[in-house]
């Protein structure tokens, strides 16, 4: 259990091990979570929420959040994925060091944006037994941020929880450097069309997005109860902007990064 509840402060300990809101390289008894206190705080409650559940995380990074809901959430399988091919060594010190081998599983070399490999990955690793949680903290860009969700939402549990960190950083971007360029170089498309194509999805019907909430440094999306097929669903077949509000360009790009073509 927590020692003591974090509120806000720059650190905090699990049991034995301590958890760091800062950059930089994690050991097996202090983890850096690449984290702002206020996201930490959010984490915290996600723990909380989703004890024994079965979780997907894209993005390890130094390892900190994996080890924080493999100790907090105690979880019944949690498998984290990340693009970079090198193993956090913390990481997996700390999994022998609490024998959690048969629940947590980082796999690494993944990209998000591969369809086919996330669900043999959760094929594998899950079986039949849906999604409670999936949480994106991985590249923040918007074609593969899109095909992940795309491929995992569909895997949820009616009432499971998909949470995107960071969706507004290149917004917060855009408005230090005054504008979406600096230097003649322009900042990635923001990940805002996903969201907003997600409330028009939410804005006539609950069966596929049951709830959208927006935070301030994450956004969380509930699954309803439809039956969607992870390799066929797409979140533009399911609504019509009558308003003309989600432009239409970047979701070809999001195809081709799941590794489709422009439909």
């Amino acid at each position: 259990m927590v020692n003591g509840e974090f509120f806000g402060g720059q650190s905090f300990r699990v049991e034995n091990t301590e958890f760091v809101s800062a950059y930089g390289p994690s050991t097996v008894d202090r983890f850096c979570v690449l984290k702002s206190p206020e996201q930490l705080d959010f984490h915290l409650d996600l723990c909380r929420r989703f004890v024994s559940g079965s979780i997907v995380e894209l993005g390890i990074a130094s390892g900190g959040s994996t080890a924080l809901l493999a100790l907090l959430a105690r979880p019944s399988k949690l498998v984290a994925v990340d693009l970079n091919e090198s193993p956090v060594a913390a990481l997996q010190e700390l999994i022998e060091r609490e024998q959690l081998e048969e629940r947590v599983r980082p796999l690494y070399g993944v990209d998000q944006a591969d369809g086919e490999q996330l669900i043999s990955i959760v094929s594998e690793e899950f079986g039949d037994v849906p999604l409670d949680l999936v949480i994106d903290d991985a590249s923040h860009l918007l074609p593969p941020t899109t095909a992940a969700f795309q491929t995992l939402f569909p895997l949820l549990r009616p009432g499971g929880l998909y949470v995107i960190e960071d969706w507004n950083s290149t917004h917060i971007l855009a408005e230090g450097i005054g504008g979406p360029t600096h230097d003649g170089v322009r900042v990635p498309t923001p990940l805002s069309p996903l969201l907003m194509e997600l409330l028009l999805v939410r804005a006539t019907s609950g069966a596929i997005v049951s709830e959208l909430a927006i935070g301030n440094l994450w956004a969380t999306i509930e699954r309803g109860p439809a039956e969607l097929d992870p390799r066929s669903f797409r979140v533009r077949d399911h609504y019509r902007d009558h308003f003309g509000l989600v432009g239409s360009t970047w979701q070809e790009d999001a195809e081709i990064s799941r590794g489709g073509g422009p439909a």
